[in-house]
């Protein structure tokens, strides 16, 4: 299997980490070009948008000690980029939430760190599960302070990398903002979130914004079947799922696929016929883990029954499966299709991704998959 660098030069691909995403590779080959490299950057899109790709790939370029920095764009192997890819680089000062415990703070930290580095070495697209008391700590901020006051020891420039940049409390977010306000020489900042709105305005207005939207479905396709090895039609059920995002896709494609359709339809048959036992039982497993990233998983299995229905429903009897995403499954689709109206199939997808969307919000993840039970019975009863 090639590297990300030799497959970057021999296709001429720039920024060789990153999925997909051309319009930012050629948004910042043009700043790199002109030389006018901003002291601080946001990147903002969801999770494996490719955030974190491009903010190591631009810390990459910017310390590359055997090309110009044009040339480097499309990979390279010398020590100083293979160290930035794998988050081990002396110019490179990443920033993630950490647990804040009072007890052996120093070395709790120091362990986490390296935990996540050993993670996003291995797949930069890799899900970070972050505990719900996991902060970007004022004193991560003063540590980090402390070392860029002191002078480098090897030349590039130095690489300050903040994810999520959401996480930082309210002393952390002031003590950062006056890092922007006075930025070390030769340093560039990118902080990582998924939006602007739970950050300082004046943090987000001493930044240069840059929007990552959701990844279209091809280019997924070609992440997963390209350096990932995955075959190609569990690489397009798994594009189709992913909703734009890459870490996602990888989730999906490393799943028990069938196992998980068969819950989800389980979960529709249960709610049809009003089995509150077995309601109780699927709701339980889905919220078991308390991650609302795999409440809206098993959601968006439950989406898929009723969208290939619906579509089914619409050729009739033309060769379907071609447009659908289940794959083996075309019995029970067209059961589906000839039982229910389209507007029952249409009423019942709306509901299951409006709570989708709710689970988001933060709200209580069981209630709402309870609550969606009762709604499908309505609707498809």
């Amino acid at each position: 299997m090639q590297s990300t660098a030799e497959n970057g030069r021999k296709n001429g691909n720039p920024f060789p980490l990153v999925i997909g995403q051309a319009a930012i590779k050629e948004r910042l080959s043009r700043i790199i070009g002109s030389g006018r490299l901003a002291h601080a950057y946001l990147f903002a899109g969801q999770e494996g948008s490719g955030r974190l790709a491009m903010a190591l790939e631009l810390g990459r370029v910017l310390n590359c000690t055997r090309s110009d920095p044009l040339e480097s764009r499309n990979g390279c192997d010398c020590n100083s980029c293979r160290g930035m890819l794998k988050l081990r680089h002396p110019n490179l000062y990443p920033v993630f939430p950490l647990p804040p415990t009072d007890k052996d703070k120093g070395e709790a930290a120091e362990k986490r760190l390296q935990e996540i580095i050993s993670i996003k070495s291995d797949e930069v697209y890799a899900h970070l599960v972050f505990s719900g008391t996991g902060r970007v700590l004022v004193d991560q901020i003063r540590e980090l302070h402390n070392k860029l006051a002191l002078a480098k020891d090897r030349p590039g420039v130095r690489t300050i990398i903040v994810q999520p940049a959401e996480r930082m409390r309210e002393e952390s977010a002031n003590a950062f903002l006056k890092m922007l306000e006075e930025p070390p020489d030769d340093c560039c900042i990118i902080l990582l979130a998924e939006s602007t709105r739970e950050l300082l305005p004046t943090i987000v207005s001493r930044c240069q914004l840059v929007r990552f939207p959701p990844l279209n479905t091809k280019d997924i396709v070609a992440g997963l079947t390209g350096t990932r090895g995955v075959d190609l039609k569990t690489a397009r059920t798994a594009a189709r799922l992913a909703e734009g995002s890459f870490t996602r896709a990888l989730v999906l494609s490393n799943a028990d696929t069938a196992g998980k359709l068969d819950e989800s339809l389980e979960f529709l048959r249960a709610s049809v016929v009003g089995n509150a036992h077995r309601i109780t039982d699927v709701v339980n497993t889905w919220s078991a883990h308390n991650t609302r990233m795999e409440a809206k998983e098993k959601l968006s299995y439950t989406a898929l029954w009723l969208k290939d229905a619906m579509v089914c429903k619409a050729f009739r009897d033309v060769s379907f499966s071609r447009y659908t995403t289940i794959p083996k499954n075309e019995d029970v689709i067209k059961r589906m299709a000839a039982r229910y109206s389209p507007e029952q199939l249409r009423g019942a997808w709306r509901a299951v991704e409006e709570t989708r969307t709710s689970i988001d919000d933060n709200i209580n993840t069981p209630l709402a998959l309870t609550a969606l039970a009762l709604k499908i019975r309505r609707i498809l009863t």
